[in-house]
């Protein structure tokens, strides 16, 4: 069997793909896009209580950090 060399050079870890252009422009600084940012932080306390995970919240306290 021989197998295709794939050409992918990107380490996914949960990082939504919204952020996949930020990434290759400005690697994994932690800084993430500002406008999406701001629809998160706008919505997020909107929709909340539909999340069984907690995830946003975090993300949302560790973006302020790094602002």
């Amino acid at each position: 069997m021989v197998r295709k060399k794939e050409n992918n050079n990107y380490l996914l870890h949960r990082t939504n793909l919204f952020y996949i252009d930020d990434i290759k422009i400005n690697g994994l600084n932690g800084l993430y896009n500002q406008n999406i940012y701001d629809m998160i932080e706008f919505y997020w306390p909107i929709i909340s209580h539909l999340s069984r995970d907690n995830y946003v919240s975090y993300f949302l306290e560790r973006q302020k950090e790094v602002r």
